[in-house]
């Protein structure tokens, strides 16, 4: 099952955004390119066939073509260093016809690319479903990662607001905002764009973990900042991005019960129950990155809107 392209275009206006959108922007790219890798080793494959069977015709004619055992017998009846030169002489052809640099006998048929569709078997099949959570799983970890650098870019960029974390117990276990003089020192004592950095490593604020990343963003962005508010983390295609890459990275592809709690009503999913194998193919696999990646722009976007209106 062929899985479709998928383009990110992040914008942002805020300077102090830009390494956590460009490193996103990579990682996403990494993630999306996967899903063009087996049409492209096809694609390959086919044209490295055609270049070296047009090599064998414009080396030893249309005799041989087709049939390359008279040539073989005559690199046997060589000497080594004359049959060394002859196989090198073939390469070169062969890469010269790959590289469009020698026109190819056979350009009506080098044009006829099959889709690699037309090869797919149990085996194949079973690679492009290892493929497909590869891609979920690094499209999260895409995620996951522009989660926490934007974050801390965010509060870094504005502390005095940001910093300001809601304790997540409440305000009667007190503040929680002493820091360690050590954590000063390292910083010259000069905190006042560190500490978005200050708060991600002391684990203040951590993102490896959805419901932690929801957390910390709702704690630091106020209301009535769509960040602050649980509605925008409750997109359909983050959520299922989330429960179909753990199911994948941590059970193995079994669904568990946290993934039919989560999912039970998103049509995609509701037919699971606990202990099923997750099926993938094609167009759920582009569903969940693309909603994913959506959401991700969309994420940029809001945070940058809040850093440029104050």
């Amino acid at each position: 099952m062929v899985i479709c392209p998928i383009t990110v275009k992040p914008a942002f206006r805020t300077p102090e955004l830009r390494d956590a959108v460009e490193a996103f922007a990579s990682n996403a790219k990494r993630a999306i390119d996967l899903a063009t890798l087996p049409n492209m080793m096809c694609h390959v494959g086919q044209r490295i066939m055609m270049s070296r069977l047009s090599a064998h015709f414009i080396k030893y004619g249309s005799d041989h073509c087709l049939d390359t055992s008279e040539p073989e017998a005559q690199l046997l009846r060589r000497s080594a260093e004359d049959a060394a030169a002859e196989v090198a002489d073939f390469q070169s052809i062969v890469k010269d016809v790959f590289h469009q640099r020698v026109k190819s006998p056979f350009r009506a048929l080098n044009d006829r690319i099959s889709p690699i569709t037309d090869f797919v078997d149990e085996g194949i099949q079973q690679s492009y479903v290892t493929m497909m959570s590869t891609q979920i799983i690094l499209a999260w970890t895409a995620f996951e990662t522009l989660a926490g650098d934007l974050w801390e870019a965010a509060v870094n960029a504005h502390p005095k607001t940001l910093a300001k974390l809601e304790p997540k117990g409440g305000p009667s276990q007190g503040d929680g905002k002493a820091l360690p003089l050590s954590v000063l020192d390292k910083h010259d004592y000069d905190i006042q764009h560190k500490m978005g950095t200050i708060l991600r490593n002391s684990k203040r604020c951590t993102f490896t973990r959805l419901d932690d990343i929801v957390d910390a963003y709702s704690r630091s962005f106020p209301q009535p900042s769509p960040l602050s508010r649980g509605a925008m983390w409750q997109d359909a295609d983050l959520v299922a991005a989330c429960k179909v890459r753990n199911v994948f990275a941590h059970k193995a592809g079994r669904v568990d019960d946290d993934f039919v709690t989560a999912l039970k009503s998103d049509p995609r999913f509701r037919q699971y129950s606990e202990r099923d194998q997750l099926v993938l193919d094609g167009k759920l696999t582009t569903d969940l990155v693309r909603g994913l990646f959506k959401f991700a722009v969309s994420l940029i976007g809001q945070v940058d809107d809040w850093l440029v209106s104050n």
